[in-house]
């Protein structure tokens, strides 16, 4: 398993957890499908190497190992959810009580 950061030409990103770089673009075409109700027009897959800012290696590593294919969500502290690409899922921000 392998993370990837998907991405179209008009700004749609996302996390993929995937075995290959062909897996990532087919689990990202359903996700973009999906959600925006289309295939992507143009679209790039790169492998992630490194975390981004403020984001823990450890959780990227714990989330790779764990093997399931999909999108990865972040949460901050918490680290990474990853849920099938053909899945509707709306983050809701918790406000402090």
């Amino acid at each position: 398993m392998k993370a990837f950061e998907a991405a179209t030409i008009e700004g749609f990103e996302a996390t993929i957890f995937a075995a290959s770089i062909d897996e990532a673009a087919r689990l990202f075409c359903t996700h973009h499908e999906i959600y925006m109700g289309r295939m992507p027009p143009e679209f790039t897959v790169g492998a992630i190497r490194r975390p981004r800012v403020g984001m823990k290696r450890r959780h990227l590593a714990e989330a790779i190992e764990r093997g399931f294919p999909g999108v990865g969500y972040y949460l901050a502290g918490r680290g990474w959810s990853v849920i099938s690409a053909d899945l509707l899922v709306t983050l809701v921000p918790q406000w402090p009580a």
